[in-house]
């Protein structure tokens, strides 16, 4: 039986600078829009070839067009998505082991600290790109994937969202509007949807930190947040770090988890497995996804481009509204063996 870390009970100690309670209202519906006109360029540093972008006529849909008005050319195509950009992001392995997930700041919080004991796995090692989610589209069109099978998947594709936008090649897929859209993928890439709890442990291991990095304060450093005015609010034009955007993936290298993974606070929202519980009593102790309560809501972890340092906890919750997107919603696949496939 594997014995939990001194470093979990003491993190009960540890003063948190996030902010308290788990059950906290979800991201702003009426933020800002993405900025079509800015980000970096996904082919910074590799050629990107037009000859390697996803060919026209491959994409029919009966329904004439995931948000596009000619069957010719598909949405996807104003992204220069070589190759290499659209295989599935590496993944990064975590080991089998107990961890206290959530946090002891707010007596008043449904959600109590509880020890789980997570079977080891994979989780990929950033947020799902742009040229990943496209690809998939893609192959789904040409009969190789299910995403005709998805209410809505177009919404990934709206004008304002990172795959329907030149020089967002790199940068997490948003605009993810039902949790199928999610699954849909990660089945497709031979992975799962990440559980809560698996997302939780992959983000701050075993020690209790605050941050994926440790407990010292998220700066621009090691997230895409919001930039903060003196008085510790987001500033009118500080979300992405000042871009008003998010970035390409793993551009924070020094905001890394504890086992390797990237982007786990900041960038994007992303969508897990669970249904919300305003409650942790009755969840699962062994790492798995915690389903019913009548779906009314989901569950997404790591707050995004424009959340200033307390959303952007390791044990920070949000309910999200089912079949209702946002400019900040993305995801990340996990896989249960190590090497393997679920």
């Amino acid at each position: 039986m594997r014995r939990m870390s001194p470093f979990v009970v003491a993190s009960l100690l540890v003063s948190s600078a996030c902010g308290g309670g788990q059950r906290q209202p979800p991201p702003p519906q009426d933020a800002r829009p993405l900025d079509p006109s800015g980000g970096e360029s996904g082919c910074e540093g590799m050629a990107c070839d037009a000859s390697d972008a996803p060919a026209e006529g491959v994409f029919q849909p009966e329904d004439g067009g995931l948000g596009n008005d000619s069957q010719d050319v598909p949405p996807w195509a104003v992204l220069e998505c070589t190759q290499e950009m659209t295989v599935p992001t590496q993944m990064v392995p975590v080991p089998a082991g107990l961890f206290l997930m959530g946090e002891g700041d707010d007596p008043s919080s449904g959600w109590k600290p509880h020890v789980v004991d997570v079977p080891s796995f994979e989780i990929d090692r950033t947020e799902v790109t742009a040229c990943q989610y496209a690809a998939f589209v893609e192959a789904s069109y040409a009969g190789a994937g299910s995403a005709k099978e998805i209410p809505r998947v177009d919404t990934v594709f709206e004008p304002e969202c990172n795959a329907a936008t030149s020089g967002r090649e790199k940068h997490p897929v948003n605009c993810i509007y039902t949790r199928e859209q999610a699954e849909a993928y990660c089945e497709w890439a031979g992975r799962r949807l990440c559980s809560e709890a698996e997302w939780e442990y992959a983000a701050r291991g075993t020690d209790g930190r605050l941050f994926p990095w440790g407990n010292e304060a998220a700066t621009c450093e090691r997230a895409v947040m919001c930039l903060l005015d003196p008085s510790g609010d987001c500033q009118d034009l500080g979300a992405g770090c000042g871009t008003l955007n998010t970035m390409v993936v793993g551009s924070k290298p020094d905001g890394m988890s504890p086992f390797g993974a990237l982007d786990m606070a900041g960038n994007l929202w992303e969508r897990v497995a669970d249904d919300w519980h305003g409650t942790s009593e009755g969840a699962p102790t062994d790492g798995s996804a915690w389903l019913g309560d009548d779906g009314e809501f989901e569950v997404v972890r790591g707050g995004g481009s424009w959340d200033n340092a307390e959303w952007l906890c390791t044990y920070r919750r949000a309910e999200a509204v089912p079949e209702e997107w946002y400019a900040q919603f993305g995801f990340r696949c996990c896989r249960s063996e190590l090497g393997g496939q679920d």
